[in-house]
């Protein structure tokens, strides 16, 4: 089975007016860097805890040799390949110079905690052969591991697009070829300003609630072997490659003949979705999807289910989250693809439109129920707390039904 809790936090156009600024990757100023015209260049970091955004910046000490026509900074959001903010730099309007970068201020945003950006300079003019080598460092102001970096730089072939082409570098501190920017810790108190000993106690207090965390899980999973980790940031986007990372495990570590996925939220009766196969003569089959199946789904353009890449008017059939199997050759084909699919905004949208390539058989029970509800004989039942689920496994064990006793 497979489960998610995750949620996609919003990223909020806000002005905050407090709290110091820091510039992530700070440039010794004595140094001189050059850049390359090879389209797009980026760097990316994940948010650990939630930043302002104040100001994009160039890691140039000279304008007039270095740029252009014009050089553009932009901040992505690296799941959805969209533009957050940008900022343009010409000879006539190069911005500040603050610590060997050149910066420009951009409307304040929030980016919430687990975010995933990247940051992106375009049009800068190479100088000389190498610059495309790593020859300068930047120092990290990441406040104590308020935001994590990589020791990855994208490129693309064109201005003004999300750079898709990953390249390895040897540092993460490399600065050639990538942008800057400064921000503020994010406090969602109106009024306080926290100071720079209790963020650094803030911080410190997140990651020691963060190791705790991984150390229950880490005992309950060696316990009772209830719970995979893959190495995904938890958060709503990637609910796509924690399925196939959780496909891709059981293809390899266990024999099946059919996968359960459910949500981490639901109530799931295993003894009659185990008789609910016999009813259907499951057994042995193949291209197998069973499950309460949504039809002609209208494809949504905001908010936290909008889909920016898939073409057209609907979604093909879909199974909803709350419960659904696949029999063993479908789970074999997505975990031999995983690396190719494409990920779309949530994983029972995903996996839709991967298996609209192979053309599964879909059983529809509507036992799979899609909605807060509770009925005996029902397969599952999402979107309950925790306090819900006890009452009803308390009246599951105590008499069979789970919704009274």
């Amino acid at each position: 089975m497979f489960g998610d809790s995750a949620s996609l936090s919003k990223v909020y156009s806000l002005y905050v007016d407090f709290g110091e600024e820091v510039i992530a990757y700070q440039i010794p100023e004595e140094i001189t860097l050059s850049h390359f015209s090879e389209g797009p260049v980026g760097k990316d970091f994940d948010v650990l805890h939630p930043l302002v955004i104040t100001s994009l910046g160039l890691s140039l000490n000279s304008l007039s040799e270095n740029i252009s026509t014009n050089t553009t900074v932009r901040l992505y959001d690296r799941i959805s390949k969209k533009e957050i903010v940008s900022a343009n730099f010409t000879i006539e309007s190069p911005g500040i110079r603050v610590n060997g970068s050149w910066f420009k201020t951009v409307p304040n945003y929030v980016l919430p905690k687990d975010f995933q950006a990247s940051i992106v300079i375009e049009n800068s003019r190479c100088s000389g052969p190498g610059c495309r080598k790593c020859k300068q460092f930047a120092k990290i102001q990441d406040g104590g591991g308020l935001f994590k970096t990589f020791q990855v730089r994208r490129f693309a072939n064109s201005v003004g697009i999300f750079p898709e082409v990953e390249e390895n570098i040897p540092d993460e501190r490399c600065v050639t070829g990538t942008g800057t920017f400064m921000y503020r810790v994010y406090d969602a108190s109106p009024g306080k300003i926290p100071t720079k000993e209790e963020r650094q106690t803030r911080v410190l207090e997140w990651q020691q609630l963060k190791q705790d965390e991984q150390g229950r899980l880490r005992k309950e999973m060696n316990t009772f072997s209830d719970i995979l980790l893959v190495p995904n940031v938890d958060v709503y986007r990637n609910l796509p490659s924690q399925l196939l990372e959780f496909y891709r495990w059981i293809t390899e570590n266990v024999s099946f003949s059919f996968a359960l996925k459910t949500d981490d939220d639901c109530f799931v009766d295993l003894k009659s979705i185990l008789q609910g196969m016999g009813e259907h003569s499951l057994k042995n089959r193949s291209r197998i999807w069973w499950g309460s199946f949504r039809f002609d789904w209208l494809i949504e353009r905001q908010g936290k289910w909008a889909e920016p890449d898939y073409p057209g008017v609907t979604y093909p059939p879909f199974a909803c989250g709350a419960g659904n199997v696949l029999s063993a050759d479908l789970v074999h084909w997505l975990a031999k693809n995983a690396y190719s699919l494409k990920r779309y905004q949530g994983e029972d949208i995903s996996m839709g439109i991967w298996l609209s390539a192979v053309g599964p058989t879909l059983y529809k029970d509507q036992r799979w129920s899609c909605f807060e509800e509770c009925y005996p004989g029902m397969f599952t039942s999402p979107e309950h707390d925790t306090e819900s689920l006890l009452d009803m496994w308390e009246n599951f064990q105590s008499c069979g039904d789970p919704c009274k006793c």
